[in-house]
């Protein structure tokens, strides 16, 4: 089995992890269905706008 790099919402801080089952929520989409595949494959970077993210994009965890 391959894998791809990690989502980038796993270092966005609109992104919330909702615990061991994998599920997250994002404020980009909180009328969705969770995140969209495409985001979550990186078939679409959101860095850039997606349809339905509200205006809001990737915006990277501040670390201390």
């Amino acid at each position: 089995m391959t894998s791809g790099p990690a989502p980038l919402c796993f270092t966005c801080a609109r992104a919330q992890s909702l615990g061991e089952g994998g599920s997250w929520l994002c404020e980009a989409f909180p009328d969705h269905a969770g995140i969209p595949f495409e985001i979550l494959s990186w078939k679409h970077d959101h860095r850039q706008p997606f349809i339905g993210d509200n205006g809001l994009t990737y915006v990277e965890k501040e670390t201390s």
